[in-house]
């Protein structure tokens, strides 16, 4: 699972790179399932503020989960 991690990763870093290793070391049959942030869903005003509630005690105020946009795929390897 690459859950909200690849969008920290620069594009010099290749994280295409990064998870077509980790693909083609699965079994198959395998599961792979990745989220990513994306700023689609929100005006340039509050895309960079896309935290959601897992800090709620954080004191800031947070934007609603349906107000934090994120893709997310699942693919199983042949």
């Amino acid at each position: 699972m690459l859950l909200a991690i690849l969008h920290f990763m620069p594009d010099d870093q290749d994280p295409a790179g990064i998870v077509a290793t980790l693909a083609d070391a699965l079994s198959s049959g395998s599961y792979l399932v990745i989220s990513h942030a994306t700023a689609d869903y929100a005006d340039q005003a509050t895309a960079g503020e896309a935290v959601s509630q897992w800090r709620p005690d954080s004191g800031h105020l947070l934007p609603a989960p349906s107000e934090v946009g994120y893709y997310g795929a699942v693919a199983r390897k042949p």
